[in-house]
C-alpha cells in the first residue's frame, strides 16, 4: 500500500480514527495508542483525542513488541486490557463494552468476541497475564497466551462481522470503501 494502512481514508476519517473513536466510545480508560511506522503522522491524525501514546521503535519485529509497549504504558491498578488493532475500523464500542461486562462478571483471564463461531478481535486480557504477555516475541500477538488459557477463555458471540475483518490488502480496503460509499455500513460514517 502506498501509505500506512491505518492512515487510509474512509468516509471522512482514517481507519485508525474509526478504531480509536470506537474505543473512546466504550466504557474503558485509559486508552493507549501504540505507534510504530509513521508515528508522527498518526499522532497528528489523533491529536485532540484523550489518548496516551506509546512508541514501539522495533515495530518491524512484529505485534508482540507493540503489545509490550502498550502494556508497559498502562497505569498500575488496571484489572484488564483490551487489545485493539488500528486496521479494524468496523468494531463498535458496544463490542468492547460486551467484553468488559463479561470480564467483570466472570473474572476470566481472556475474553474475545466471535462472529459465526470464528474468533475475532479485540481481545481482553486480565492483567494477571501481564508476565506471560510481556514474554511474547515476534508477530504472534497474544495467540500463544490465549492457547495456554483455552479452558478459561470466555467467548462473546456477536452479530458484528467487523470483529473478524481487518484491512491487510488493497483489495480488502477497496471492498470496505465501496461498502461505506454504498451506505452498507451507515453506523460507521458519522
Amino acid at each position: 500500500m502506498p501509505v500506512p494502512k491505518t492512515l487510509l481514508p474512509l468516509g471522512g476519517k482514517t481507519l485508525v480514527e474509526y478504531a480509536v473513536d470506537h474505543v473512546l466510545g466504550a466504557r474503558v480508560e485509559p486508552v493507549v495508542v501504540v505507534l510504530g511506522h509513521a508515528a508522527e503522522e498518526l499522532k497528528g491524525v489523533l491529536a485532540g483525542r484523550p489518548v496516551g501514546f506509546a512508541v514501539n521503535p522495533r515495530y518491524r519485529e512484529g505485534q508482540a513488541g507493540s503489545l509490550r509497549e502498550g502494556l508497559l504504558a498502562l497505569p498500575h491498578g488496571v484489572a484488564g486490557v483490551v487489545c485493539c488493532l488500528g486496521d479494524q475500523p468496523l468494531i463498535p464500542a458496544s463490542v468492547v463494552d460486551a467484553l468488559v461486562e463479561r470480564f467483570l462478571a466472570t473474572g476470566a483471564p481472556v475474553v474475545y468476541p466471535s462472529f459465526k463461531s470464528q474468533r475475532g478481535n479485540p481481545v481482553l486480557f486480565s492483567t494477571d497475564l501481564l508476565p506471560e504477555l510481556l514474554e511474547l516475541t515476534g508477530d504472534e500477538g497474544g495467540r500463544a497466551v490465549i492457547a495456554q488459557h483455552a479452558g478459561e477463555v470466555q467467548v462473546v458471540a456477536t452479530g458484528v462481522p467487523g470483529v473478524v475483518q481487518d484491512v491487510d490488502t488493497w483489495d480488502e480496503y477497496t471492498r470496505l470503501r465501496e461498502q461505506v460509499e454504498a451506505g452498507d455500513i451507515p453506523w460507521l460514517v458519522e
